[in-house]
């Protein structure tokens, strides 16, 4: 009881302090505005656009994650204590693997033009996003964590795990991409069955935008397969299936997700649905289906009208007051809104 009434009392002092009360979701932002660039890029490999579009906002991305890096970093440095609660909450640590997954991404994108500091940039990225995922896995088999409070976001750096061969196979990484791959499948076999059972018996199941993260385990790992494999096959054609079934699951689930308050996840509804878009470009291209690929270019332009609007909110609210490790604050009112 005693600690617990101790992290109430630093939980209320963080939501007042600039700087601790800094989300580790921020690193979101730059992960959605990467999933964008990289369907935009998929697109102009298909000469549709010009392929200096996704490069360009490969480097919007960067900078995004430039300044994100910096402010968390801030947080590390000047408010310790603040930066350990990430690490001990698995709803907030598990978005530094975010920030890990869009430096693989960045990386892959530079390297079109710099391949040498491409290649750097994704390594960073992967060695990071493997030591977050072997942290993560070991605190839920050590019981640190329970499975009844497991949510989407718990499957961040499995995915990004499973999301490596996707953008490292291109550079050559092919090792480093198939243990990560390896890393990811055990994350997920420790997560998912407890999201699964929290969602379908649970008083209180997950609600709110990480929902959308569901569809990300097998929209990358179609995605992986293809880049593994060199191009589509069954198997491939299956995975993808299996996005196609959870992405009309999460459409009845619309509404659930739109009565959760909003706060900086909302940031989880665009990686899994520009990464549903480019598995669906990869398949209908690789099948020959134009409908498939008609469909993901339209998808492509719907997430990034959403990015966009969303970038602007978040643009808004930091203006007007900020984010806190659990909500937001508008014009000097604290909104818990939970992760």
């Amino acid at each position: 009881m005693r600690e617990f009434r101790h992290c109430l009392t630093m939980s209320e002092s963080l939501n007042h302090d600039p700087i601790a009360r800094l989300p580790s979701g921020l690193f979101g932002a730059a992960l959605g505005l990467s999933g964008i660039a990289a369907a935009w890029s998929k697109i102009g490999d298909l000469e549709f656009v010009d392929p200096g579009i996704g490069f360009a906002l490969g480097m919007v991305a960067a900078l995004v994650f430039s300044v994100c890096s910096l402010a968390l970093g801030a947080k590390a440095i000047l408010r310790p204590a603040a930066a350990l609660g990430d690490l001990r909450d698995p709803n907030r640590l598990a978005p530094y693997g975010a920030g890990a997954m869009s430096l693989m991404g960045i990386g892959a994108l530079l390297a079109a033009k710099a391949p040498n500091l491409g290649t750097a940039i994704w390594q960073t990225g992967a060695l990071f996003d493997g030591l977050i995922c072997i942290f993560f896995c070991a605190r839920l088999l050590a019981g640190r964590w329970s499975f009844n409070a497991a949510g989407p976001l718990w499957l961040v750096p499995a995915v990004g795990a499973i999301a490596a061969p996707a953008s490292g196979i291109g550079l050559g990484q092919d090792l480093a991409s198939g243990i990560l791959f390896g890393q990811g499948i055990m994350g997920l076999t420790l997560v998912l069955p407890a999201i699964i059972v929290r969602m379908s018996f649970h008083d209180r199941p997950p609600t709110g935008a990480p929902l959308a993260i569901l569809l990300t385990p097998p929209g990358l790992g179609c995605v992986s397969l293809i880049a593994m494999n060199g191009g589509v096959d069954h198997l491939a054609f299956g995975i993808y299936g299996a996005a196609v079934t959870i992405a009309g699951g999460l459409c009845f689930l619309g509404v659930r997700i739109a009565q959760a308050p909003p706060n900086i996840n909302l940031w989880t509804l665009i990686f899994p649905m520009a990464n549903f878009s480019i598995a669906t470009l990869l398949v209908g291209s690789g099948s020959d289906t134009p409908v498939l690929v008609w469909f993901g270019i339209g998808l492509t332009i719907l997430v990034s009208l959403m990015g966009i609007a969303i970038l602007g909110w978040t643009g808004f609210i930091l203006s007007r007051g900020g984010f806190t490790t659990q909500g937001l604050i508008f014009r000097g009112h604290i909104h818990q809104t939970g992760q």
